[in-house]
């Protein structure tokens, strides 16, 4: 049977086989991109509630940025609700205390926002999300990323 399909395929010219080739090829990756938009991704920058034991930490004790902060890039520049998208920078502090991150101008809330370190925020596209800038505020310094999220629906 393989044989048989070898010689087949020898007799096929090479402008008709890399046609087959490349219709299969749109066939297989159009649904697969399609599945992909729509899967939820996630960077797992933080860690998952229910798998480990929430720690209490006296934040207070952790030092808090004078600097103000400095947002390098925004890694993913689009997504869909509940997506995480990751903000990368400087002087973010260690702990975000009274410290807070904007998208389209909407205030993120605690569950929004699972991972906050001093170069990197973990961020949820919250449910009333719109198209816009993503702004972080430590210590009352605002720093405003230059891109533009947008937000698939």
């Amino acid at each position: 049977m393989i044989k048989r399909l070898l010689v087949k395929l020898d007799d096929i010219p090479l402008r008709q086989f890399v046609s087959y080739a490349f219709i299969l090829a749109v066939f297989v990756a159009i649904p697969f991109s399609v599945y992909l938009t729509q899967k939820q991704t996630n960077y797992r920058a933080g860690a998952e509630a229910e798998k480990f034991p929430v720690v209490a930490v006296d934040t207070d004790s952790i030092p808090y940025p004078n600097s103000p902060p400095v947002i390098f890039d925004v890694q993913k520049q689009y997504g869909k609700i509940d997506d995480s998208v990751l903000i990368t920078g400087d002087n973010f502090g260690d702990a975000q205390r009274e410290s807070f991150v904007l998208i389209g101008g909407e205030v993120l809330s605690g569950e929004e926002i699972p991972f906050w370190s001093n170069t990197q925020i973990e961020v949820k596209i919250p449910q009333g999300a719109r198209d816009g800038s993503v702004e972080v505020n430590v210590n009352g310094q605002e720093v405003v990323w230059s891109g533009v999220l947008t937000i698939i629906r």
